[in-house]
């Protein structure tokens, strides 16, 4: 689900969505672990990009994320190995080396079950 968590009241407003597919930036990183970090990553709405809080009838500043509910029986990673390259105008191949886990835990991204 996606969560928007507004920093005053604490609420958190979901939208539900069903993920079976988690695409996955490589760049810069090395561990498979890393990959999901960043893709759960939080981002912060501030300034002119604050949330309009339903709770708190008024625009605040808020936390915004991806949370798991549930996990498909099959999850699958997609490792996005090509960025765009601004100086050239063309996609490049990300060639760094990612190593995986030999068991994946996924509980920290799971709010209800870590």
């Amino acid at each position: 689900a996606y969560c928007t968590r507004c920093k005053s009241c604490k609420n958190c407003s979901k939208v539900s969505v069903s993920f079976y597919d988690l695409d996955l930036t490589v760049q810069g990183l090395s561990r498979l672990e890393e990959c999901l970090d960043d893709f759960f990553k939080t981002e912060e709405l501030s300034g002119e990009n604050k949330y309009q809080c339903e709770k708190c009838a008024d625009k605040v500043e808020a936390s915004r994320g991806i949370e798991l509910q549930e996990l498909p029986r099959f999850l699958n990673l997609q490792l996005l190995r090509f960025v765009f390259d601004i100086k050239s105008g063309n996609r490049k191949k990300v060639h760094n080396f990612i190593t995986f886990p030999k068991t994946l835990d996924l509980a920290k991204h799971w709010p209800d079950k870590g």
